[in-house]
């Protein structure tokens, strides 16, 4: 996804572009749907926006901290 012979005066973000594109790739790959793929690269984006961390520097207490920001009760469980 990074071009080889490219220095980037900040990297980071240029690898988070990188990982996002790849994992939506892959997804895709999996022939998953846009209106599943988008959701959930956004969710990324959400947690690094909140955090100010890039997911290689998260820790569970990022996690925990978005989940309690969000004000969300947890899922329930399916009954079918």
């Amino acid at each position: 996804m990074l071009v080889d012979n490219v220095v980037h005066l900040d990297p980071a973000p240029a690898v988070f572009a990188a990982m996002l594109e790849g994992w939506r790739r892959q997804q895709s790959a999996r022939f998953l749907r846009v209106s599943t793929i988008g959701p959930r690269i956004q969710l990324i984006e959400r947690l690094v926006r909140f955090s100010g961390l890039y997911p290689w520097q998260w820790t569970a207490e990022e996690g925990e901290a978005f989940i309690d920001s969000t004000g969300s009760s947890p899922p329930t469980p399916s009954t079918r």
